[in-house]
């Protein structure tokens, strides 16, 4: 009798999803959905309730048709949605750092000698695959264009061998990943999508290839989209909650942040609210080709051949995101927010990815501050390439994630630290995004 394993299984669905992306030209690549080091400031937000998750700029390019933009022009209006408000709603503004010294345009000439490496021959196959994607949905104007890539739930071949567990926090569902024999260390995973869609099966599969490898627990927070109740100062604060609930019951060493694209922005933003607070942040920090400017304002992002993405499109978005705010308030846009008090941060992007000069603006702050941030820069890569499983070069980087999460790479034994996985215990501040958990889904594997 064949017998295969939980990673295997993982790994054929991988599979079967990229060979639809070569084989189709209907599918969707939209934006995709990445950690840091402990802060000893103490959380100091009031705590009421202690539920528990079971089982736990300058002139815009002219515009051109994309995957992502057909993907989303044609995806059926979604319902009204929620207005999810977080009980530190009402704190003080954040400080905006406006100052074009402070955060200068890239020199995208001169910039690009920072991409190093070459990709693999997949990977190079595959950017001509979105190249000739894109021809196509140029010229047909007509091609349906479904969101089977898009899943709001955790596709059946992601979770092969785990525990998947749902709780709704009074409207926001969470999932959690977890190891049949959980680490005690927890990776909260916000997932990109340009603020206005659902997780790709790539970012899904990530998480779950992380469970298995490493024996943390994933914990996937469903947030609200833009134009379904999501705005960047409601969704940023409630994030934050949820990352200092953890950190106060889990510790600082033991709770990881990642995000990719929108969903890194959202990360770096959420962890600039807590040190605004003077709560501890997570212990590490991974952005994935995050989005840093809602404005996509930067000259050289419309010089850049991008398969995946549409600065016009994405201004949109970054606008229905802020909902008001001004473009450079840190929670639409963080790289206009302080830097002070992160823990250390490791960066990916690529040179075809148009939102790269933006992490370039990031990575000269850094510099000049002197700030413990890691930056993987690669020429020819894409948007979110480090996600996009099963290409060799996203299942090589994937170890080096997980290392900067700070998880371990044995996935074998409970190291003691936190509760097991019948335990997924987080302290909540009193608020309506964090009154009630209830059960929804007891255990899939």
């Amino acid at each position: 009798m064949l017998r295969l394993s939980a990673a295997a299984v993982a790994s054929a669905g991988a599979l079967m999803f990229l060979g639809s992306a070569i084989s189709s030209a209907d599918t969707n690549h939209g934006t995709t959905a990445g950690s840091a080091r402990p802060s000893t400031s103490a959380a100091n937000s009031p705590r009421a309730t202690v539920p528990r998750l079971h089982r736990a700029g300058p002139a815009a390019p002219a515009r051109r048709t994309t995957l992502t933009t057909k993907a989303i022009e044609t995806r059926k209006p979604a319902a009204a949605g929620r207005s999810a408000r977080s009980a530190t709603e009402a704190s003080s503004t954040p400080s905006v750092d406006t100052s074009k010294a402070d955060v200068p345009y890239t020199n995208w000439a001169a910039d690009q000698q920072l991409f190093t490496g070459r990709p693999s021959l997949l990977n190079r196959l595959f950017n001509l695959v979105l190249w000739g994607l894109e021809q196509v949905s140029t010229h047909a104007t007509l091609m349906p264009a479904p969101t089977v890539f898009n899943q709001e739930s955790p596709p059946w071949y992601s979770t092969v061998g785990l525990t998947v567990s749902r709780a709704d926090v009074n409207g926001m569902p969470v999932y959690t990943l977890a190891p049949p024999t959980p680490s005690g260390d927890y990776v909260v995973a916000l997932h990109g999508g340009g603020y206005v869609s659902q997780p790709l099966v790539f970012e899904w599969l990530a998480n779950g290839a992380i469970a298995r490898q490493t024996g943390a627990t994933v914990v996937v927070p469903m947030y609200p989209l833009a134009g379904q109740g999501g705005t960047a100062a409601t969704v940023v604060p409630a994030v934050a909650d949820l990352l200092s609930a953890l950190v106060d019951v889990h510790g600082a060493d033991h709770v990881s942040l990642t995000g990719a694209s929108a969903g890194g922005g959202l990360a770096l933003a959420a962890t600039q609210e807590l040190v605004r607070r003077g709560a501890a942040t997570p212990g590490r920090i991974v952005l994935i080709s995050p989005w840093l400017d809602a404005s996509v304002s930067d000259p050289a992002s419309g010089l850049i051949w991008d398969p995946l993405l549409d600065v016009r499109q994405l201004q949109t978005f970054g606008l229905a995101w802020a909902n008001g705010l001004d473009l450079t308030d840190p929670r639409a846009s963080p790289l206009y927010g302080s830097l002070d008090g992160l823990p250390p941060i490791a960066v990916y992007s690529g040179s075809r990815d148009l939102l790269a000069p933006d992490t370039l603006r990031l990575r000269q702050r850094a510099i000049t501050q002197g700030l413990d941030m890691t930056f993987v820069l690669r020429d020819g890569q894409f948007h979110g390439w480090p996600l996009f499983l099963p290409l060799p070069d996203a299942v090589s980087s994937l170890r080096t994630i997980e290392q900067q999460l700070g998880i371990a790479a044995t996935g074998a034994t409970h190291t003691g630290h936190g509760p097991g996985r019948d335990e997924l215990r987080i302290t909540c501040p009193t608020g309506p995004w964090f009154a009630t958990v209830r059960r929804e889904e007891s255990e899939r594997s």
